[in-house]
């Protein structure tokens, strides 16, 4: 990684400390282009042909396109897989996890109207899934003198031992109960030094995650001379979010007496939001249309339940253990705003080719307090981390259908969505590349889809302070086999 600022360091080694994070504020804003099979195979670019259910957390206006009413359903199968290379270690490894689960679901109503300009007035509601948290990773290798034991040393240094675990009850705390850290001498009780003072170690890091991102849409569009197509959506996001992680450190030197200890953080997320948009399709000519949404900032309400422990082994067969108490934090997340504009041609009855661009500027994330007693904390450390470390960001989607034989379609599509992070400040390309294909049958009575999506990303990760440990490597690949049944009626 390219050397940061100072300041961007100091950003990054407090949000550490603190449970919610410019890392929060990412995680609840950026999307995945999941759906229905059909949305899938294509990339998610549907914003410009509409009459397909999960393109309505796209384009509401597609919804005006729908002719008949229909119900729909799709269940998919979601694979993670990680590979890890710790610094400038060899070591590497490989994990996966699989994860079943419903990416849409919905019912759409076309109504047709008496007014000859206003020919069909639709709504929907249903389940979009945005996001899919599941996946683990280990990150394993050899350290010199950059032990975690530090870092609490250095948040205890100043304290009195007895009130570390009324202060730092999750971190520095745990570690003093356990005699990780200890006081330099009884002349000097507020400052601090681990058992395993500037020696080798090996450092192990598990990180499991599970959860999912979905939006509850109420949507209504409506169809004007069957050119011009508008539509509106109320979104109700919602928010699952677990994570495990342990780290480990196994002392190396045989004179201390210290042999190794683990340190488990539980962190569990839920919540609740609101968003509203926007959008409108245009026949150009019979072939040819365009689009274009606006999607506000989604006002997220969050809970946070966090819980830490700490387990160390001496040499000398002493085993201790200390727990934090539950902890528990509510607060709220506003989300970028989304810009988009949609286009579509239409080959007859042969097929089809769509595009979409979308404009998202995640530094227009923000976290803010809940207001509640004892939680006005401000946020304007995690809120400058914002504004220091992400960008705004330019994602493009394409697709393209084909009807091989009557009533058989092939499809094919990708999406390449910009990363998030200011490329200044890291070597790593995170941007992400995702690759999909599918199938399906279309009657008059309803349909049967398949669609298969793997996406591939770089990212990096730290054990703790960055300022101190050096960065983790990993490669993500995400796939996902989804069908999808619809009937009309």
């Amino acid at each position: 990684m390219k050397r940061l600022s100072s300041v961007l360091l100091l950003l990054l080694a407090i949000s550490t400390l603190h449970a919610q994070s410019e890392v929060d504020a990412l995680r609840y804003s950026y999307q995945e282009p999941l759906g229905s099979a059909r949305f899938m195979s294509m990339g998610g670019a549907f914003g410009a042909l509409g009459a397909e259910f999960s393109a309505i957390s796209i384009n509401p206006a597609g919804l005006g396109l729908f002719r008949r009413s229909e119900v729909s359903f799709s269940l998919g199968l979601n694979e993670h897989q990680t590979q890890t290379r710790f610094g400038t270690n060899v070591n590497q490894s490989d994990q996966s996890q699989w994860n079943l689960n419903i990416p849409q679901i919905g019912i759409v109503g076309s109504n047709g109207t008496a007014n000859s300009d206003w020919s069909r007035v639709n709504f929907a509601v249903g389940y979009n899934r945005l996001r899919n948290f599941n996946e683990h990773f280990v990150s394993a290798g050899y350290q010199t003198n950059n032990s975690l034991l530090e870092l609490f040393a250095a948040q205890a240094n100043g304290l009195i031992g007895d009130d570390l675990y009324d202060i730092y009850p999750f971190g520095a705390g745990l570690a003093y109960d356990s005699y990780l850290i200890n006081p330099l001498d009884s002349l000097t009780e507020d400052q601090y030094s681990s058992v395993n003072p500037y020696g080798r170690f090996s450092a192990r890091k598990d990180v499991e995650r599970s959860g999912h991102m979905g939006e509850t849409v109420v949507s209504v569009g409506a169809a004007y001379q069957d050119r011009l197509y508008i539509g509106a959506s109320l979104g109700f996001p919602s928010i699952n979010f677990r994570e495990k992680s342990t780290y480990s450190e196994f002392d190396l030197e045989t004179e201390h007496e210290l042999d190794n200890f683990s340190y488990t953080e539980e962190l569990r997320t839920s919540g609740r939001g609101v968003n509203f948009k926007l959008g409108a399709i245009y026949k150009v000519t019979q072939h040819f249309r365009v689009g274009a949404a606006w999607h506000s900032p989604s006002y997220l309400s969050l809970t946070d339940s966090y819980q830490t422990d700490i387990a160390a082994n001496y040499r000398d067969g002493d085993q201790l253990r200390s727990e934090s108490p539950d902890g528990s934090f509510t607060y709220s997340i506003r989300t970028p705003a989304r810009y988009m504009a949609n286009a579509a041609y239409v080959l007859g009855k042969s097929g089809l080719i769509s595009a979409d661009y979308e404009y998202v500027n995640y530094e227009k994330a923000k976290l803010n307090s809940a207001n509640g007693p004892g939680e006005e904390y401000d946020f304007a450390v995690e809120n400058s981390a914002v504004q220091t470390i992400y960008r705004s960001t330019h994602n493009v989607r394409a697709g393209f259908e084909w009807r091989v034989l009557k009533p058989l379609s092939l499809r094919c599509g990708f999406a390449y969505q910009q990363t998030a992070f200011d490329p200044a400040l890291t070597d790593v390309n995170t941007n992400r590349l995702t690759y999909s294909f599918g199938a399906g049958i279309r009657k008059k009575g309803g349909y049967l889809d398949i669609a298969y999506q793997r996406a591939a990303w770089e990212g990096e990760y730290y054990h703790f302070d960055p300022s101190i440990v050096a960065a983790s490597n990993i490669q993500h690949m995400q796939g996902q086999a989804v069908v999808s049944i619809g009937f009309r009626y």
